[in-house]
């Protein structure tokens, strides 16, 4: 699995958290439009959160393709992009805070990283002054980090899990797959319920007699408790 910003092809060898690297952001916005903006659950909950809405609000109104992919104004720009810059900055995606490195993951779990084609007239300056460890941590980039990398792990499960159940009950393991994963078990469309956390989690909680988590991560804990659930669910 790739997570890295659409911005053309990627340069040069691949990077190492301990590799030098540095970027300084001039605040152009020129890498602010004609980007695909992926997202998982926990990157929807911070958004919904810094713009005073709930998750499924924020599906509606500002995502695609199921729910994965931030929708962009008519002329390609980020729907968050304003005069000053980015207007959710604090809960950028993590797509965004890696700009312009791309993380690449392998099958074995194994990382690296790589440098995109930076925009025609983009005034950022690209050098060696940093490492690529120090440029994550400037962008505040483990939590999301550890998030993307979570989702995966559950991804996987649930790929392995619905395989498996296909081959003795194809109707059981649709089922599964709608209730995980938003996918209606009677067409190919794809609708937000998996993204969509907030009524998971709620309805988790509301089984174990637990309050329902404000903060994000302990959130996305419980999100990803109760999807594990629905997985081993006979």
């Amino acid at each position: 699995m790739t997570i890295r910003p659409d911005a053309g092809h990627t340069q040069g060898r691949r990077l190492s958290r301990i590799s030098p690297f540095s970027f300084s952001c001039a605040r152009c916005r020129r890498c602010c439009r004609d980007k695909i903006i992926r997202l998982n659950p926990f990157e929807t909950v911070r958004l919904s959160r810094n713009l005073g809405m709930s998750a499924s609000r924020f599906l509606r109104n500002h995502t695609e393709a199921g729910g994965t992919a931030l929708r962009r104004n008519p002329d390609g720009t980020c729907p968050f992009l304003s005069a000053g810059g980015c207007a959710v900055h604090k809960d950028r995606p993590l797509v965004c805070r890696l700009y312009p490195l791309g993380r690449h993951v392998a099958g074995d779990g194994s990382e690296s990283f790589s440098r995109a084609v930076l925009e025609p007239g983009c005034e950022g300056v690209l050098g060696r002054k940093g490492s690529v460890q120090r440029y994550l941590d400037s962008q505040r980039a483990g939590p999301f980090i550890e998030a993307v990398d979570r989702y995966l792990a559950l991804s996987g499960r649930m790929i392995r899990e619905l395989r498996r159940r296909s081959e003795k009950d194809p109707i059981a393991a649709r089922r599964i797959a709608a209730a995980c994963v938003g996918t209606h078990p009677d067409s190919a469309v794809s609708r937000p319920g998996g993204m969509d956390m907030d009524p998971v989690v709620r309805k988790y909680c509301s089984a174990r007699g637990l309050p329902v988590p404000d903060d994000p991560k302990e959130k996305m804990t419980m999100h990803i408790l109760a999807v594990e659930e629905m997985l081993s669910t006979p």
